[in-house]
């Protein structure tokens, strides 16, 4: 990789913490709104490509706007999140009904909002900030990807979800919980089922990712380089101080080959613990097809908590 691509890298990495470090100063980490900007964000960084920091300044300037009073901004981000949330939702009342239907109505829903797509576009391009509209979801076929990790397989066992491959896995978890209805206390027994498989499969793709054996140094120089431990140490203690020291959440470790969005390195444990709350992204403690890796990472993680 060339120095320019990787400082490349880098500004758009730091540009992504700095807008979503302003934008959950702006909403006071309130839910669901966090959650909306969270999704909104990390979509837009996952999905497009037009890079530019001006922009970026002003719409770091727009959010500490919004942050300082209830004025303008405020009431533009309100508005902006509100319409935005109501879009994500729109899984649980399109399930209602006759199957036969649903295309119909995803499309008539779709009509609902083109006048704010349009406003929302006018508005980018007359501060200029960077408020888009969602990108359109670029989904891969199962059968296009090399190998199918577990967590697709897991997925796949349930064919009337439409499951996008290139979603935040956590965040397609949830959706069909949704889309099935497994909110209810009723089908407490299905959600939980199903939870328990996809941790399995979370852990089963870790393992496919970064290894097994503690004793193999290409394992641990995979994690190194994920991690941004560049060049990794020659030696296996050596690696395994630096990713000690090293906070990041498991799961984005295993959702960046979904996505393909870098994973986010925090500066301190507490910073962690609040993305990990913040998320709900909680990695299984203990798994049956836990790996040697996994097992030690685990182990360093429950004693920086103790």
């Amino acid at each position: 990789m060339s120095s320019s691509s990787t400082q490349s890298r880098i500004q758009i990495i730091h540009a992504y913490r700095h807008l979503y470090r302003e934008a959950l100063h702006a909403v006071q980490y309130a839910s669901p709104a966090r959650f909306t900007l969270r999704d909104r964000l990390r979509r837009g960084f996952r999905q497009s490509n037009d890079f530019n920091q001006q922009r970026i300044d002003n719409t770091l300037e727009f959010l500490r706007g919004a942050t300082r009073e209830n004025g303008i901004e405020h009431r533009i981000l309100k508005n902006i999140l509100f319409v935005w949330y109501t879009q994500n939702r729109r899984v649980t009342f399109l399930n209602n009904g006759p199957l036969h239907s649903l295309r119909s109505k995803i499309q008539t829903h779709q009509q609902h909002y083109a006048h704010f797509d349009r406003t929302l576009h006018m508005l980018n391009e007359s501060l200029p900030i960077y408020m888009k509209k969602k990108p359109v979801s670029k989904k891969r076929s199962r059968g296009k990807r090399n190998r199918q990790s577990k967590v697709d397989s897991f997925f796949a066992a349930y064919p009337a979800f439409d499951y996008d491959s290139t979603a935040p896995i956590f965040e397609e978890f949830y959706r069909m919980c949704d889309f099935f209805g497994w909110n209810s206390k009723i089908y407490k027994d299905e959600k939980d089922s199903a939870r328990d498989q996809f941790k399995d499969a979370m852990v089963e793709d870790f393992n496919d990712l970064y290894g097994t054996d503690v004793d193999d140094i290409r394992a641990w120089h995979t994690l190194c380089r994920t991690l941004y431990i560049v060049p990794p140490p020659e030696e296996i203690e050596q690696c395994r101080k630096r990713i000690k020291s090293t906070h990041v959440n498991l799961v984005d470790l295993v959702e960046t080959r979904h996505t393909g969005v870098p994973v986010e390195v925090f500066a301190s444990l507490d910073e962690l613990r609040g993305y990990t709350i913040a998320t709900a992204k909680y990695f299984p403690k203990h798994s049956a097809y836990a790996g040697g890796v996994l097992k030690y990472l685990l182990r360093e993680i429950l004693n920086q908590r103790d």
